[in-house]
C-alpha cells in the first residue's frame, strides 16, 4: 500500500484495524525512524522487526507475523512465538539464511506463501495440527530441512513447497490431503520413500522430478490422477499401488517399476498363492495368444503375467516362474520377486 513511498515519514494506523497487508511500509522513513525493535500495528500486526538479536521472542500481543516482517535478517538464528500468533504471512522470514529453529505456536492457523523460502539453515520442522494451510513456497530452497512435521488437518501440498529441499529425507503425509500439486517436492535429491494416502485425488506436473534418492512412491488412491508427463515421477522411482489403477497406468505408459500391492507377480488367479495352478494358467495364456485365439485378462492379471516386469508377456515369463517354482520346491533359496528391502 505504501511500499518505497520515500517522504512518508508520518503514518498512524489505529487498533481497530484488522487486516493489513504484506510489507505495506517497507522503503518509507517512517519505517526507517522507528526506535522499537518491534513495530506493531492494528490488532496485532508485527509489521516489521528492526532488531539484529539471534535469538528473537516475539511479543504476546503480536496475532499475526506481517508479510517481509523479517525478511533478510541475516542475524536471526532461534525465533520463539507466543500462542497469541495465528497467521505467519507470505515471505514473513524470507532469506533468513541463518534461521534454524523455530518454535512455532500452539494456535498457529496458516503459513503463507514463501513464509520460509531460502532459510537455508532450517534443519528440523514440526508444525502443529491447528494449521490448516501451508502456502506456495513456503519451505522451499530449505536446503538443510532433513525432516518435517505436517499437520493432521492439511488438505494439499501446495506448488513448489518444498521445491528444493535437497537435504530432505523423510516426510509422512497426512490422511486428508487430497492434492499433491505441481512441483511440491522437484529437487529433493534425498528423499528415498513417501506415501500417498488414499486420500489423495491428484498429482499435479512435476511433483516428484528431481527426487534422484527416491525408491518408493506409495499411491494408496486406486483412482488418483497422476499428470500425464513423464517428468511428472523420476524414471528411477518404483512405483507402489493396486493392480489396475491409475499408478499401474502411468507406470506402464513412462516405463517406470510397478509394483501392485494386492497382487503378486506370478498369481494369476488371484488366490494370494504363486504355485504351478498359475505356472498352467500362464502357460495356457501364451499358448493361446501363440495360435492367434483372442484372450480376455484383466489388468491384474497382466500385471501378474508379466512376472519379469519386461512389459511383455512371453515364454520368458513361463521360463522364469518354473524356474522360481523349481528352485522353491527343491528348498533352494531364491529371490522372491514381492520382496524388497525396503518393504
Amino acid at each position: 500500500a505504501f511500499k518505497d513511498c520515500t517522504r512518508l515519514e508520518r503514518i498512524s494506523i489505529p487498533d481497530t484495524v484488522s487486516d493489513i497487508g504484506w510489507g505495506i511500509v517497507q522503503g518509507t522513513p517512517w519505517l526507517d525512524n522507528q526506535t522499537e525493535e518491534f513495530v506493531i500495528a492494528g490488532k496485532g500486526f508485527l509489521l516489521a522487526y528492526t532488531g539484529a538479536d539471534a535469538t528473537v521472542t516475539i511479543p504476546d500481543t503480536v496475532s499475526t507475523i506481517g508479510g517481509y516482517a523479517f525478511e533478510g535478517c541475516t542475524t536471526l538464528e532461534n525465533v520463539v512465538m507466543p500462542d497469541s500468533v495465528q497467521t505467519i504471512d507470505a515471505f514473513a522470514f524470507l532469506n533468513c539464511s541463518r534461521l534454524h529453529q523455530v518454535q512455532f505456536p500452539a494456535h498457529l492457523k496458516t503459513i503463507g506463501e514463501y513464509a520460509f523460502h531460502w532459510c537455508t539453515a532450517l534443519e528440523e520442522v514440526q508444525i502443529p495440527d491447528t494449521v490448516t494451510t501451508v502456502g506456495n513456497h513456503g519451505f522451499s530452497y530449505c536446503r538443510s530441512l532433513k525432516s518435517i512435521s505436517l499437520p493432521a488437518g492439511l488438505t494439499q501440498i501446495s506448488n513448489t513447497l518444498f521445491q528444493g529441499c535437497t537435504s530432505l529425507e523423510e516426510l509422512q503425509i497426512p490422511d486428508g490431503v487430497q492434492v499433491i500439486y505441481n512441483y511440491a517436492f522437484d529437487g529433493c535429491s534425498q528423499l528415498r520413500k513417501i506415501t500417498l494416502p488414499e486420500s489423495v485425488e491428484e498429482i499435479g506436473s512435476n511433483a516428484f522430478s528431481g527426487c534422484t534418492a527416491l525408491k518408493r512412491l506409495v499411491i494408496l488412491n486406486p483412482a488418483c490422477r497422476i499428470y500425464d508427463a513423464e517428468k511428472t515421477v523420476e524414471p528411477s522411482v518404483r512405483i507402489n499401488g493396486y493392480a489396475a489403477s491409475t499408478a499401474q497406468i502411468y507406470a506402464q505408459k513412462y516405463q517406470r517399476s510397478f509394483h501392485a500391492l494386492d497382487r503378486k507377480r506370478g498369481d494369476m488367479n488371484g488366490d494370494d498363492v504363486v504355485d504351478t495352478s498359475d505356472q498352467f494358467d500362464l502357460m495356457y495364456l501364451c499358448a493361446r495368444r501363440g495360435a492367434g485365439i483372442p484372450v480376455d485378462i484383466t489388468a491384474a492379471q497382466t500385471y501378474c503375467a508379466d512376472y519379469n516386469q519386461d512389459g511383455v508377456i512371453d515364454t520368458t515369463d513361463i521360463f522364469e516362474l518354473m524356474y522360481y517354482l523349481a528352485m522353491r520346491g527343491a528348498g533352494v533359496l531364491v529371490e522372491d520377486p514381492e520382496n524388497d528391502e525396503d518393504d
